[in-house]
C-alpha cells in the first residue's frame, strides 16, 4: 500500500496516467490518495500518513527550510494570466492593476499579492475558489482576471476564456516530498518514477 496526498491540478493532470501505469505493472499494488494543498500534504508525510506528496511553490516564495524531508523536483512551469475572451491581451502583470480578481488557494493568492506589490499595485479581490474550472468560468462570466498555472489550464482549458504569459509573474514549482527511508520501499521508487515520466510529458507538450 502507498498512501498519496496531491493538490489538485496535480491530482486531475498527473496521477491518473502515473497510476494508471502503476496498476497495469503492479497490479496488487493498492494506492490510497487524499487531495490536500502543501500545507498539509508536507505535515502528511512527516506524519507519516502519507507515503509521497506532490506539493508546489513559487520561484520567489521562500526557500522551504532543510529539513527531515526529500524534495525531488518534479517541474517547473509559468503562471498565466486568463482574461474573458476578446478582451485585450496583458503583457504585463501590470497591465491588469484596475481589474477584479479571482483568487485561488491562499498559496496562490499570497503569490498574485506579492507579484502584484511589485508590479505596483494591490489586486482588488473580489472572489475566491480553489477550483481552476469554476475559476475559468468566473473570468468567462466577466466577473473579474485571474492567474492560473499552465499544468491547471493542461488539466482543463475552458472556451470563454483568452489566456497567456505575463511578465512580472513567477513561474511555479512542484516536488516530490517523501521521508529519507522511504527510498528503499520498491512501490515508493516506482511510484516515483512514474510521476517523473508524466511530469516530463506534460512539461514536454509546450505552455
Amino acid at each position: 500500500e502507498v498512501a498519496v496526498a496531491a493538490f489538485p491540478t496535480a491530482t486531475a493532470l498527473v496521477l491518473p496516467e502515473a497510476l494508471a501505469a502503476l496498476a497495469a505493472t503492479a497490479p496488487d499494488l493498492d494506492v490510497r490518495l487524499a487531495e490536500l494543498e502543501p500545507p498539509e500534504a508536507e505535515d502528511a508525510v512527516r506524519a507519516g500518513r502519507a507515503d509521497v506528496a506532490l506539493v508546489f511553490r513559487h520561484v520567489g516564495d521562500p526557500e522551504p527550510v532543510p529539513g527531515d524531508l526529500l524534495r525531488r523536483p518534479l517541474s517547473s512551469h509559468a503562471v498565466h494570466a486568463v482574461v474573458r475572451a476578446g478582451a485585450p491581451r496583458p503583457t504585463r502583470l501590470g497591465d491588469l492593476a484596475d481589474e477584479r480578481w479571482v483568487a485561488g488557494c491562499p498559496r496562490c493568492r499570497a503569490h498574485l499579492v506579492r507579484a502584484a506589490a511589485a508590479s505596483g499595485f494591490a489586486p482588488d479581490v473580489r472572489l475566491a475558489t480553489d477550483d481552476h474550472v469554476a475559476v475559468q468560468r468566473l473570468v468567462a462570466a466577466g466577473l473579474g482576471v485571474a492567474l492560473l498555472p499552465v499544468w491547471a489550464l493542461r488539466a482543463a482549458a475552458l472556451p470563454g476564456v483568452s489566456t497567456g504569459p505575463l511578465d512580472g509573474v513567477d513561474d511555479r514549482v512542484v516536488e516530490v516530498l517523501l521521508r529519507p527511508e522511504a527510498r528503499r520501499v520498491p512501490a515508493v521508487r516506482a511510484l516515483v518514477a512514474e510521476l517523473e515520466r508524466v511530469a516530463r510529458a506534460v512539461d514536454g507538450g509546450g505552455a
